[in-house]
């Protein structure tokens, strides 16, 4: 999912019965059976964003043409690094892969890249280009939808041969659209939004299951999002919350984990991250300031979050917060990979 700086989220209430504000240390503290990976964004005191990421907390700044770029999204393999972002050309953003460091753009034109997968030597990574959902295979562009109206892939997902990608077309070519959740199977679309402001976040499959996250509007107004999920295509409301997102899902086993985001809707109160386990929701923070959830990840018995705590790139291992290093400006992980050794 494509991030900004920091949750502009005026959010409501996850439905979680909140607990007192994780504190975080001023240092990442050194793992052991694991090395976590994430990506990210720093801010300078000046407010420029670089792409970065982190392993084990030690930051890697990637390389761009000095206007300006954003991480949004991390795989490892057992030789490589790929890192999924945007790069500013200084006229438009440029959708980006960044293997082992280097930088490949993936498009000329103003584009943008949210997610990338690895299956065996083949690296997908979804976005959009221009008006069109798409993702690249090796850098090779395969179109979702026909750019007639906005869309943008966010997620994708290869299981065997089959690709899934998930996101969002709006009902209009004008500003009398909605956004309406969407995935595609090998680029087959399955409408999710029945007609309703909704939009698909992430994207999982676990045998014949296909899982998709979000958020839809129940009903219509200013402030209507709420947490979703979309099994086989079958909605579930994850909070009568509005202002509310589900930003990432995975299954292990039989049990379904969901990232997500919310605050008081009155608004001007700080964004609320946490995660969901079948249905039911933790809180990660209570009341901070600049908190947010990107992307839930599971490693054997280990549930790992990452986003921002408080000012600084981080994650949450089974609830507790470890931060990452931050600059002047502040910085957010937008996803992240773990490797056990």
């Amino acid at each position: 999912m494509k991030r900004s700086w920091f949750p502009v989220l005026a959010c409501s209430s996850l439905g979680f019965s909140l607990v007192a504000g994780c504190g975080v240390s001023s240092n990442f503290p050194a793992m052991t059976g694991a090395t976590v990976y994430l990506s990210g964004s720093q801010l300078s005191s000046s407010g420029s964003s670089s792409a970065v990421y982190w392993k084990d907390g030690t930051a890697v700044t990637l390389p761009d043409k000095g206007h300006g770029s954003d991480a949004t999204s991390i795989a490892v393999d057992t030789s490589n690094i790929y890192v999924a972002g945007t790069v500013s050309d200084g006229t438009n953003n440029i959708a980006t892969l960044w293997t082992n460091g280097t930088a490949t753009a993936l498009s000329t034109d103003s584009s943008s890249a949210a997610s990338v997968a690895i299956a065996g030597t083949d690296v997908y990574v979804a976005g959009s280009d221009g008006n069109t959902a798409e993702y690249w295979k090796n850098g090779t562009a395969v179109k979702l939808t026909d750019g007639t109206k906005p869309a943008a892939a966010e997620s994708i997902f290869i299981s065997g041969t089959d690709v899934y990608a998930a996101g969002y077309e709006d009902s209009a070519a004008d500003s009398s659209g909605i956004p309406v959740a969407k995935y595609w199977k090998n680029g087959t679309e399955m409408d999710l939004g029945a007609g309703a402001q909704s939009s698909a976040s992430s994207i999982y499959v676990s045998g014949s299951d296909i899982y998709v996250a979000g958020y839809t509007c129940v009903s219509a107004g200013a402030v209507c999002s709420q947490a979703a999920t979309w099994k086989n295509g079958t909605l579930t409301v994850l909070t009568d919350a509005v202002n509310t997102n589900a930003t990432s899902i995975v299954v292990s086993g039989s049990d379904v984990y969901i990232a997500g985001n919310g605050g008081p809707s009155t608004g001007g109160a700080p964004t609320i991250a946490g995660y969901w386990k079948n249905g039911t929701a933790t809180p990660l923070d209570s009341d901070s300031e600049g908190v947010d959830a990107t992307q839930v990840l599971v490693s054997g018995t280990d549930v790992y979050v990452s986003g921002s705590l408080e000012t600084a790139a981080g994650y949450w291992k089974n609830g507790t917060p470890v931060p990452a290093a931050t600059g002047a400006g502040g910085s957010l992980a937008s996803g992240i990979a773990v490797v056990a050794q």
